[in-house]
């Protein structure tokens, strides 16, 4: 095990997640897009929040990393990890599991914080489950993604009146995008701040689509909803998410067309689905 090395390890990280992107779930959240643009995260401490595995003829075998929220009353880092296909023992998945157990542990004694190490698994992935489990992990919270065929009609934006789309302008939009997020989102389980460093980063992902992306706002000129959409590099599939509504202007239709307006956009685009995670008990 050891940490990354920069740009002298990018090279080799590409071909070892094309190696994993061929056999794991579609869509496995983090995508490869996010793994990528976390090794220059403003947020990401390059020598203690990634790690990589070998074997002897220093071939990389595993990648891990933590998503460490640098704000917050607590510290809820979520562990992502992939594994190549043909190295995928039990013990190497624990040793990964107990790198990042460390890593929080750490992070407790230097922000003298609650911590809280979180993972993922699909439905499809028993093993993985099964071995979280095992490792001491409970089930929190379930998230779906919803798939939706652009090929069918998709129906005109209904906004409220005096309502208006329009899309997000880059980094003169961060303190409004990042103001409208965080108190969209204050109430939703997990909740962390999101900062202005945090968005203009999102701005370097070259499958964030700012212009297909839209705020709505509201009649007084307040940010009500957002909706920011994604097109991978491959294939004919997108992203939307997050998309979320502002207290005092939910049950509206705001979400809705916002919604309906990027799908719009998306199929122009040539797409022919659109995907959305989402968290299975989001009663907005």
């Amino acid at each position: 095990m050891r940490s990354h090395r920069g740009k002298a390890d990018l090279d080799a990280i590409a071909r070892f997640l094309k190696t994993c992107e061929a056999v794991d779930l579609p869509n496995e959240y983090p995508s490869v897009s996010d793994i990528l643009m976390q090794f220059d995260a403003p947020s990401v401490d390059q020598q203690r929040d990634i790690r990589l595995w070998e074997n002897a003829e220093g071939q990389l075998i595993a990648l891990a990393g933590l998503m460490i929220p640098t704000v917050g009353e607590t510290v809820d880092g979520f562990l992502w990890f992939r594994v190549h296909p043909k190295q995928r023992v039990d013990s190497l998945y624990r040793n990964i599991i107990a790198w990042a157990e460390s890593r929080m542990q750490e992070v407790c004694q230097e922000r003298h914080l609650a911590v809280k190490l979180l993972a993922g698994a699909g439905a499809e992935q028993a093993k993985r489950m099964t071995l979280l489990e095992n490792c001491g992990f409970r089930i929190e919270r379930y998230f779906l993604t919803m798939v939706r065929s652009l090929s069918e009609p998709i129906p005109e934006p209904q906004l409220p009146d005096g309502f208006t789309l329009r899309p997000i302008q880059g980094e003169p939009d961060a303190q409004a995008w990042v103001e409208l997020f965080n108190d969209t989102f204050i109430d939703h389980w997990n909740y962390h701040p999101d900062t202005v460093e945090a968005f203009n980063h999102k701005l370097k992902n070259p499958e964030f689509r700012p212009d297909l992306s839209v705020v709505a706002i509201a009649p007084d000129g307040t940010w009500a909803g957002f909706c920011d959409c994604y097109i991978p590099k491959d294939g004919n599939q997108s992203w939307i998410n997050p998309v979320g509504t502002r207290r005092g202007y939910r049950q509206q239709g705001v979400a809705r067309s916002m919604l309906q307006a990027v799908m719009q956009q998306l199929k122009v685009e040539g797409m022919e689905t659109a995907m959305l995670y989402v968290d299975a008990e989001n009663r907005f």
